[in-house]
């Protein structure tokens, strides 16, 4: 009997044990393999699309940069069209007030005329400024103001005068602050405008001292440069309106220390440039106001003299230039003053030619613009003066009709100028002389 076990049917050798095991591990790195490669391809996948999506993305961006640098050129196209819109308008309305400031200095328009044509081009500068505010646009505003208050002083409007007076003066300084070469000239042209407009309004102090500033800034100015004659010229201006603010305070003696710098002043840039108008009206100027100064002096023959020398040089401007009505109305004024002297002398009827030629000049300004209160003013004056001179030599017919017509002017003066305390007084003057006429004419 065999007493060894029987071996176990169906059980796995190792051989069997060793090659299942190598198997099952291979079937394990097959699987590990493809879901490897499965990863891999699905990465691929992933990266094409994003590829697609991300040069879908890139188009898209190209095609929208495109259209962004084609509105970019349109609005640059655009934007130098407005630019060229806006200098042509700026331009258009500088030019147009350059014009008007000229015909308005030399009568060319009227000053009602001017001041409804200066309001149009007001308009478009202030738009202009509302769009792009620049140099170019306050300059031209601040120009624009001192304009409009010449105009509205003329017609007697010095409130209005005086606050487009001041609105230029703070526009110029705005100027002056950034630098501007233009700036002291305007400011100079406000101050100088002010004070004159102080004068109007009999207020002299507040006067004086727009004066006093307008000769710090062309002093100023001329110190920087000293052979500049339009600076010369300003600086024999202002001191003659020193002088006249001094005159009718009577600080004569101011008066006369002004004047005699202004002359110095005017007679050495005329003697720089000889055919400067601008130098010889303003020595004609001071020798009337010298004139002024010897005649309340009593220096009457010296007097004469120096209107007789102003008088060569405005007629002779006159006839370089016939259509300068403010010559015109300089010459008037002299010849008025002329007859003063000669009625204070006793030559009378010298006295009524003289003024009859003033007359004669200012009846011709005043028929052009009636509206002209300055013009006005010296009418009523000259007939005034007229009607006394024709009274002392017993034409009292003669003088009645000059005092009538110089009542009738400063009546339709003082409704414009109710505040104006020296028209009111001149007014009466002028009422009490027809009263008394008529009473001795009633005899």
């Amino acid at each position: 009997m065999n007493t060894q076990p029987d071996s176990l049917e169906g059980t796995p050798s190792l051989t069997e044990l060793a090659t299942a095991a190598k198997r099952a591990d291979f079937r394990a790195h097959r699987r590990t393999l493809v879901v490897t490669i499965s990863i891999a391809c699905a990465a691929i996948v992933a990266m094409l699309i994003w590829s697609l999506a991300l040069k879908g993305a890139a188009d898209k961006a190209r095609e929208q940069a495109l259209i962004a640098q084609e509105q970019a050129g349109i609005a640059r196209e655009q934007a130098g069209i407005a630019e060229a819109n806006y200098r042509l308008a700026l331009t258009a309305a500088t030019e147009q007030l350059t014009e008007l400031q000229y015909v308005l200095t030399n009568s060319g328009v009227t000053a009602a005329a001017a001041k409804t044509l200066l309001m149009p081009i007001e308009a478009t500068l202030v738009s202009l400024d509302s769009i792009q505010a620049n140099p170019d646009i306050t300059t031209a505003q601040t120009r624009l103001l001192l304009t409009l208050s010449e105009a509205y002083a003329s017609l007697g409007d010095i409130g209005e005068a005086l606050s487009r007076a001041e609105r230029a003066r703070r526009l110029a300084l705005q100027l002056d602050s950034a630098g501007n070469a233009a700036a002291p000239r305007l400011v100079f042209n406000a101050t100088w405008r002010i004070g004159d407009l102080f004068t109007d309004k009999l207020d002299f102090s507040a006067a004086n001292r727009e004066f006093e500033s307008a000769l710090k800034i062309a002093t100023q100015e001329l110190s920087k440069r000293p052979a500049d004659l339009n600076w010369q010229t300003s600086l024999s201006f202002i001191l003659t309106r020193i002088g006249d603010n001094n005159l009718v305070v009577g600080r004569l003696d101011d008066a006369l220390s002004a004047y005699q710098q202004a002359l110095l002043i005017a007679e050495k840039t005329t003697e720089s440039d000889p055919a400067s108008a601008d130098a010889q009206r303003s020595v004609a100027l001071v020798l009337v106001r010298l004139g002024v100064i010897l005649v309340q002096r009593g220096a009457f023959d010296e007097a004469l003299a120096k209107y007789l020398q102003a008088l060569n040089i405005i007629e002779r401007l006159i006839t370089n230039d016939p259509a300068q009505t403010s010559l015109q109305l300089q010459l008037a004024v002299l010849h008025r003053q002329i007859g003063n002297l000669q009625e204070m002398q006793g030559n009378f009827h010298e006295a009524i030619a003289s003024y009859r030629i003033a007359l004669t000049i200012v009846e011709r300004l005043n028929a052009f613009d009636p509206s002209n209160l300055s013009w006005a003013m010296q009418l009523a004056s000259i007939y005034g003066h007229l009607g006394d001179a024709l009274k002392r030599v017993g034409n009292d017919s003669d003088a009645r009709e000059m005092y009538k017509s110089a009542q009738r002017i400063q009546e339709e003066l003082a409704v414009k100028r109710p505040d104006d305390a020296l028209l009111q007084r001149g007014l009466e003057s002028l009422k009490g002389k027809i009263k008394s006429l008529e009473s001795e004419q009633s005899k």
